[in-house]
């Protein structure tokens, strides 16, 4: 994971003290007041919330402790589609799937056509969308999901929709 901070233009230096024991040196970006590091978690690590705190130094030597949060989210979503109607081909079809609260993009696509974009819709309770049926003289159309999170674990799932003659 990478840490990010944003600080004072006045500070000089910035260093992140992990609830794991590790000291994170935090790095300025260009022209900015960002502050960053990258550290690695160590395994075993659960998911979960957890403290850290950042010693910020100013130009006079000053210090001052701030305590933040940090999410550790290392599982991938679920998706959870709904039950579709038989449809025919050509016509289009409003689908709907589940997923955790994290999720930030869920996409559909059905067999090889392009992913459309689900939307939340708050009186389904689901994330909804609509594809059309593709021509084909099969009876079952295949429909891949994908879900990514906030942390870009990504998540699939499949379904399948009977296409009549």
């Amino acid at each position: 994971p990478v840490l990010r901070v944003e600080c004072d233009e006045g500070t000089v230096a910035a260093t992140a003290l992990l609830p794991f024991g590790e000291r994170l040196p935090l790095v300025r970006r260009p022209q900015s007041n960002l502050w960053e590091g990258r550290f690695l978690v160590p395994e075993g690590l659960a998911d979960g919330r957890y403290a850290i705190r950042i010693v910020l130094t100013d130009a006079s030597g000053a210090r001052i402790t701030e305590a933040k949060h940090f999410v550790l989210d290392g599982t991938a979503p679920t998706i959870t589609p709904e039950a579709l109607p038989p449809a025919r081909s050509g016509e289009r079809v409003r689908i709907a799937a589940r997923t955790d609260s994290d999720v930030v993009f869920l996409t559909a696509r059905v067999g090889d056509a392009a992913p459309v974009p689900l939307r939340w819709d708050a009186g389904a309770k689901a994330s909804v969308g609509e594809v059309t049926v593709p021509v084909t003289r099969d009876t079952r159309a295949p429909i891949f999901f994908e879900a990514v999170d906030g942390a870009k674990n990504r998540g699939f799932a499949r379904a399948s929709l009977e296409v009549l003659p």
